[in-house]
C-alpha cells in the first residue's frame, strides 16, 4: 500500500512542481514583463509608428487579465508637442479565452484621454501614422475571414478631451469632458449600443445613443445637442460670405434611423432650433439676427426626398438692407466668389437630375420679424422699418400654391397687410395683395427733397396694391388714398434732379374734403436686365403730378369728383352759335362745384377761334340767310341756315347775280365770291358771337352764385379777333402754375439713368 502511495505520489509532485514553475514563471513575467514592454514600446517607437512615444507606467496581472497603462504620451513629428496624451487604460481581459483564439474584454476603461488634431487642407497631424499603415493600392487587399473573435464589453471613456483646429480656414474647436459608454461590441455579431457624452469648449454639450444590427444593417440614433456654440462654425461660413462673427447656439434632439448600407435610406424625425442668432459683417454691420427658429419634424425621409414637418416656427429675425451707392448696398459683395476651379459641383443630365423635394407643414408661423430699408445716397438719409411681423401659412404643401397672410407695423406709426398666394419653388408667378394704412407721409421726404426739393410736413397714406406675376411679368396695380397732404417750401439749399412744384401738384390732386386718390401702375419684365421697381414707381408718380400740372382744372375736377370728372380743360365750341349747348352748361356746373370745393381759386375762361374759318363761315351764313329771305321765308331759323347747302345751284346763282350787279370781280368761288358781298355783315355777326358767348358764360356762372372774385372772363377786343388762329373753344386755367417744369419726357431721361 505504500508503494502504491509512493508511486502515485510522483506524478503529484511533478505536476505540482509544474504548476510551481509556471506560477513562478508568471509571476516573473507579472514583475519583468511590463517594464520590458514600456522599455520596447519606447526604444522602437519611431521603427512601430514614426512618432516618439513615452509612458510613464505598465502594470500587468496575468492572473486576473488585467491591464493598467499610466500616463502615456504621444508626440508630433518634432517630437517635442504632445499630440496624444493618456492619464489611464484600465483593461480586463478574460484570459483563458485567447487559448480558444477569442479576445474578450469585460471592461475596458480609458480616463483623461487628450488630443490635438490639426487640419492644412487634406493634411492631418496623423496623416503620416494612417499612410504608414495603409495598404498600398498595389497589394491586393486580404479578404481571408480571421480566425479570432473579439468581443468587447462595458467600453467607458471619461473625463476625456478633443480639441481641433483647421488652419486654412481658422477654425479652432474642442470637446470637453467626453464621455463614452458602449456597454458592448461584438465584431461577429454585432448587436451594439454605444452612449456618447461630451462638453464643447465653447459652450454646449452632446449626449446621443446608438443601437446596431449588423445582421440587418439597421441602425438608431438618438442625437440631442443641447446650446452649441455657433461661433465654432464662422470659419467655414467665412468661406461663403464675407463676415466678421457669427454667433448663436445650436438645439437638436433628433431620432435617426436607417440602413447601414443603403446611407439615403434614412428617416429623420425630432427638432431643431436656433436661438440668438447674429451675423455680422466686415464693417461689422449686422447682416442678420434673431432670437429664435425652430422646427419640428414628423419625418424627413431622405430617400424619397420627402419632408413632413408638424410645425416651422420663425422668431425676432432682423434684417436691415442698406443702400450704400449707385449700385452699393450692404449685400453687394457679401457673398464670396468662387472660382471655377473651386466648384466641384457635377453637371447632371436629365436622367440623373435631382428629385425635387416635397414638403409639408401642419403650420408654419413667424412672430416679431423686422426688416428695415436704408437710403444713406440721399442729402437726408432715408430709413423705413417694418416691425412686430407676425404670419402664417396653414397646411403648407409645396407641390400647390399655398395662401401666407402677415400682419406688421410701419415705422412709429402705421400697419401692414400682405396676402401671397403662390409657390416657392415656382417664383416666377406669383400674386401679392399689400394694405398700407395710416403711414404719416413726411417718412417719404428724404425722397421728395432729393426728387423736388420740397419736405413733406404732413398728412398719411393709404395703399391697396394688387401684383400679379406671370411668366415674370409683373403687373402691379396700386391704389393710394392721401389724406389732408401738407407740403412746405421748397429748400433753396438743395438742387432737385427735377423741376416740379411739388406743393402745387399736392393742392391740384386734392379734393373737397383735403384727400388725393391716384392710381399708380407698374408694369414690366423681371427679367430685363434694366427693370427696376423704384424707377417704375419714380416713373409713375411723376407722370401723375405732370398730368395734373398739364391740365390742373381736370386734375382738381377729377380730385373733387373723386375721378370721375371729365376733362373740363377745354369747352368747345362753334363758332356761329349764339346759345350755350347742354354739354357746355355741364361744363360750366362742373366749374361752379369745383370752386365750391376750392373757393380760394380764381379759373379763367379765355376764348379763342379760327378767325380765318369763322370769317368764312359767317359770310356763307349771311349768305344763305340772304338767299332764304329772297324766296319769301320771313324769319329764317339756324336750323333752316344751317340745312342749307352753300354749294348748292340754286344759292350759287342767287350769289353771282349778287357779284354781277355789284360790279365786284367775279372768283367762281362760293367762300371768295360770299366774302365779297356779305363781308361786312359776317364780321359784325362773328364779333357779335364772341361778345354773346362771353356774356353767356359770365352771366351763367353769376346766376350760379360764383363769386366774381372766383373766376374772370377775358374778353376778346375786336383788335385781337383778327388775329386770332387757335381752335374754337374756352380754355378754362387757374393761375397757380409753376413754368418752370420739365417734361415728362426730360424726366424719362433722369429715371432711365438711374440704378
Amino acid at each position: 500500500m505504500s508503494k502504491i502511495i509512493k508511486i502515485l505520489r510522483i506524478p503529484f509532485l511533478v505536476t505540482l512542481a509544474i504548476l510551481l514553475v509556471i506560477s513562478i514563471l508568471l509571476l516573473i513575467v507579472n514583475i519583468i514583463a511590463p517594464p520590458i514592454v514600456k522599455s520596447y514600446i519606447q526604444d522602437h517607437d519611431v521603427e512601430l509608428i514614426g512618432r516618439k512615444i513615452t509612458i510613464e507606467d505598465i502594470d500587468l496581472d496575468v492572473f486576473r487579465g488585467i491591464v493598467v497603462v499610466k500616463n502615456a504620451f504621444l508626440y508630433e513629428q518634432d517630437d517635442s508637442t504632445v499630440m496624444a496624451s493618456l492619464k489611464e487604460l484600465y483593461a480586463d481581459i478574460q484570459m483563458r479565452q485567447l487559448l480558444s483564439s477569442r479576445v474578450v474584454a469585460d471592461s475596458i476603461k480609458l480616463s483623461g484621454f487628450r488630443v490635438e488634431i490639426y487640419q492644412d487642407g487634406d493634411r492631418f497631424n496623423f496623416s503620416d501614422i494612417v499612410e504608414r499603415f495603409s495598404t498600398p493600392d498595389s497589394v491586393p487587399a486580404d479578404t481571408t475571414p480571421s480566425a479570432w473573435g473579439v468581443i468587447l464589453k462595458n467600453i467607458l471613456i471619461e473625463r476625456s478631451y478633443i480639441h481641433y483646429t483647421d488652419v486654412q480656414v481658422h477654425s479652432d474647436f474642442g470637446f470637453t469632458d467626453l464621455s463614452l459608454e458602449i456597454p458592448i461590441i461584438d465584431l461577429a455579431d454585432i448587436k451594439s449600443k454605444m452612449g456618447l457624452h461630451f462638453d464643447f469648449m465653447n459652450g454646449g454639450s452632446l449626449d446621443t445613443r446608438l443601437l446596431i444590427d449588423a445582421n440587418k444593417s439597421l441602425y438608431n440614433l438618438w442625437f440631442d445637442l443641447n446650446d452649441f456654440q455657433l461661433t465654432g462654425a464662422h470659419p467655414y461660413v467665412r468661406q461663403f460670405i464675407h463676415s466678421n462673427s457669427m454667433t448663436g447656439s445650436l438645439t437638436t434632439r433628433l431620432n435617426l434611423k436607417g440602413r447601414t448600407d443603403h446611407i439615403l435610406d434614412l428617416s429623420i424625425g425630432g427638432q431643431i432650433g436656433i436661438r440668438n442668432f447674429e451675423l455680422v459683417d466686415n464693417e461689422n454691420r449686422t447682416i442678420a439676427a434673431l432670437d429664435t427658429v425652430g422646427m419640428e419634424a414628423a419625418n424627413i425621409y431622405v430617400k424619397n426626398n420627402t419632408a413632413s414637418l408638424n410645425s416651422l416656427y420663425l422668431s425676432g429675425l432682423k434684417v436691415k438692407y442698406e443702400v450704400l451707392g449707385d449700385t452699393i448696398t450692404n449685400f453687394s459683395g457679401l457673398m464670396v466668389e468662387r472660382s471655377a476651379d473651386a466648384d466641384t459641383t457635377a453637371v447632371k443630365t436629365a436622367d440623373e437630375a435631382e428629385k425635387p423635394w416635397i414638403v409639408t407643414a401642419k403650420k408654419v408661423s413667424v412672430a416679431n420679424l423686422e426688416f428695415t430699408y436704408s437710403d444713406a445716397t440721399l442729402p437726408e438719409p432715408f430709413e423705413f422699418r417694418v416691425h412686430n411681423i407676425f404670419g402664417s401659412i396653414d397646411g403648407y404643401d409645396s407641390r400647390r400654391r399655398n395662401t401666407a397672410r402677415l400682419n406688421a407695423h410701419l415705422q412709429n406709426k402705421g400697419n401692414l397687410k400682405v396676402i401671397w398666394d403662390g409657390r416657392l419653388s415656382d417664383m416666377k408667378n406669383q400674386k401679392f395683395s399689400i394694405g398700407v394704412a395710416n403711414l404719416p407721409l413726411e417718412t417719404f421726404t428724404p425722397y421728395t427733397l432729393e426728387y423736388t426739393g420740397y419736405p413733406l410736413t404732413g398728412g398719411t397714406i393709404t395703399l391697396d396694391d394688387r401684383t400679379t406675376i406671370e411668366n415674370n411679368r409683373i403687373s402691379s396695380q396700386n391704389h393710394i388714398l392721401i389724406y389732408h397732404p401738407e407740403a412746405g417750401e421748397k429748400d433753396a439749399s438743395v438742387h432737385p434732379e427735377f423741376r416740379v412744384p411739388l406743393k402745387t401738384c399736392l393742392y391740384l390732386l386734392t379734393d373737397m374734403n383735403n384727400k388725393i386718390s391716384v392710381n399708380l401702375p407698374v408694369t414690366g419684365n423681371l427679367d430685363d436686365p434694366k427693370f427696376s421697381y423704384r424707377k417704375f414707381v419714380v416713373k409713375a408718380v411723376f407722370n401723375v403730378l405732370l398730368k395734373a400740372l398739364a391740365s390742373p382744372i381736370t386734375a382738381i375736377a377729377n380730385a373733387a369728383s373723386g375721378g370721375r370728372g371729365n376733362d373740363i380743360s377745354d369747352m368747345l365750341i362753334e363758332v356761329n352759335q349764339f346759345e350755350l349747348t347742354a354739354g357746355q352748361y355741364e361744363q360750366l356746373d362742373a366749374v361752379a362745384e369745383l370752386l365750391k370745393s376750392k373757393p380760394e381759386l380764381k379759373i379763367k375762361f379765355a376764348q379763342s377761334i379760327n378767325y380765318p374759318k369763322a370769317y368764312e363761315t359767317f359770310c356763307l351764313f349771311a349768305l344763305k340767310r340772304d338767299y332764304l329771305v329772297s324766296t319769301g321765308v320771313q324769319k329764317p331759323s339756324i336750323k333752316d341756315i344751317q340745312r342749307l347747302d352753300a354749294n348748292s345751284e340754286k344759292v350759287k346763282m342767287f350769289l353771282w347775280d349778287k357779284v354781277k350787279k355789284s360790279g365786284a370781280d367775279y372768283h367762281a368761288d362760293v367762300a371768295q365770291d360770299a366774302a365779297t358781298i356779305y363781308g361786312e355783315p359776317a364780321e359784325r355777326l362773328l364779333l357779335r358771337g364772341v361778345a354773346v358767348r362771353d356774356s353767356l358764360v359770365d352771366s351763367y356762372l353769376s346766376r350760379m352764385g360764383v363769386p366774381d372774385s372766383n373766376y374772370d372772363v377775358l374778353r376778346l377786343a375786336p383788335d385781337s379777333v383778327k388775329h386770332s388762329m387757335g381752335a374754337n373753344k374756352y380754355r378754362i386755367s387757374i393761375d397757380l402754375i409753376d413754368n418752370d417744369v420739365e417734361s415728362i419726357d426730360e424726366i424719362d431721361k433722369v429715371i432711365d439713368g438711374m440704378n
